[in-house]
Parts: structure tokens; C-alpha cells; sequence
């Protein structure tokens, strides 16, 4: 089982636990738009997509990661930028269920 680790939020990073080897760290991709910043969907799918489930057969998958990811804290006076590491959290999870890795989530 491969572990990766999220931390939440646009400038948060990704950890990546191997079963064996190095453990890997990358800042989670974001792309810029004037002032916002948003995850960059289409980076994160290709970083994830080497740990994503793979079909043994038409009943059966093979998980091969578990991702936890950090749930965002919501703080009622940066309520706006609550709303904005919410939508980034569940990005983050849709992408990753839809790639079949497992999701757990932490405060």
C-alpha cells in the first residue's frame, strides 16, 4: 500500500510514502488567475494518476494507495477564505475517489 498525505489549501503540499524507496513531497499544483488560486486540476490528476486503482477484473479493482487528506477549518472571521479551502478540499476528494484511491479525512 502506497500512503499519500494532503495537507489543505492552495499552497499546501502533497507526501508521497512508497512501500519502498523515498518518500516524495511536492507542493500541491495551483494555477494563478489575477489574484486566485485554484488547484490545478488537470496537474493534480497526472500526479495522482500512477497510485489510482487499478480493474483486475469486471467485479474487482486493485487499490494500490490511501490518501488522507486534511479537512479545511472553518473560521468565521476569514470566512472567504474558509469557502475557498473548502472547494479546494473537495476537489481534491472527488479527484482522487475518482481515481479510485481510497479517501480518509483528518482534522
Amino acid at each position: 500500500m502506497i500512503y499519500i498525505g494532503i495537507t489543505r489549501g492552495q499552497r499546501g503540499t502533497i507526501g508521497i510514502i512508497p512501500e519502498d524507496g523515498e518518500p516524495k513531497f511536492f507542493s500541491v499544483p495551483i494555477t494563478k488567475t489575477g489574484e486566485k488560486r485554484r488547484l490545478n486540476k488537470q496537474r493534480f490528476i497526472e500526479m495522482m494518476m500512477p497510485y489510482a486503482s487499478v480493474e483486475v477484473s469486471e467485479c474487482q479493482r486493485k487499490i494500490i494507495a490511501k490518501a488522507v487528506v486534511e479537512e479545511p477549518v472553518c473560521n468565521k472571521s476569514h470566512f472567504y477564505e474558509s469557502v475557498w479551502q473548502g472547494r479546494g478540499f473537495e476537489a481534491v476528494c472527488a479527484i482522487l475517489e475518482m481515481l479510485g484511491i481510497s479517501v480518509e479525512t483528518v482534522q
